[in-house]
């Protein structure tokens, strides 16, 4: 495939695909291309965002560590990829910035869970993981429950249900990733604001 400039990209229509699955495609011709880092840190400024590194370098690394600081925006990046030497590399980069745990440190997590606590020290600062791969469960509530006791983030993907998403709150993860934000956005404020109806606190 060939490589396609950020200029390129943006004129892309990324929405010519996507259908809220009743046969319409509400985004094609809008003019919704594919935005740059940089943009997308820009336009949500308050916003906590996972970045995921695809490409296995040292390029790709110093190219996004240096649009994340150039934003100002290391406090509210959590970086992640499945390659560990890229992982690697951004924690000896940038050590302000949270990462997410490889591959291979899930792994250990998963076997550290199954005894409810994580030992430390942790190179990471959240698990990114599916809620199960290959047939095998991955996200429990005791996963959560032990990831927190060690100060870890858990941020679920790809989770596009919304009895799902509501699930996986109601065990507590921090985060989930969708394909489907039409559906996961107004369901996570609804389970906001029923949460905090219960309490007694504004959502």
């Amino acid at each position: 495939m060939a490589e396609r400039t950020a200029a390129e990209l943006a004129m892309v229509d990324a929405g010519y695909h996507f259908s809220p699955g009743d046969g319409t495609f509400p985004f094609r011709g809008r003019g919704v291309g594919v935005p740059t880092l940089r943009a997308v840190l820009a336009r949500y400024p308050g916003l906590p965002l996972v970045v995921e590194m695809k490409d296995d370098t040292q390029a790709m690394v110093e190219a996004t560590v240096a649009v994340v600081r150039e934003a100002g925006a290391a406090s509210r990046v959590c970086l992640g990829s499945f390659h560990q030497g890229v992982l690697r590399a951004a924690r000896r980069l940038a050590p302000e910035i949270a990462t997410g745990a490889g591959r291979q440190e899930v792994v250990h997590a998963l076997i550290w869970a199954r005894l409810g606590w994580f030992p430390p020290p942790h190179r990471y600062d959240a698990l990114q993981v599916p809620e199960s791969r290959q047939g095998i469960r991955v996200v429990t509530p005791r996963l959560v429950g032990a990831a927190h006791r060690a100060g870890l983030r858990v941020q679920v993907w790809i989770v596009d249900g919304a009895d799902d998403v509501r699930r996986l709150l109601d065990w507590g993860v921090d985060a989930v990733i969708t394909d489907r934000p039409d559906v996961a956005v107004p369901t996570v404020r609804g389970w906001l604001e029923s949460r905090a109806r219960r309490s007694g606190t504004p959502a």
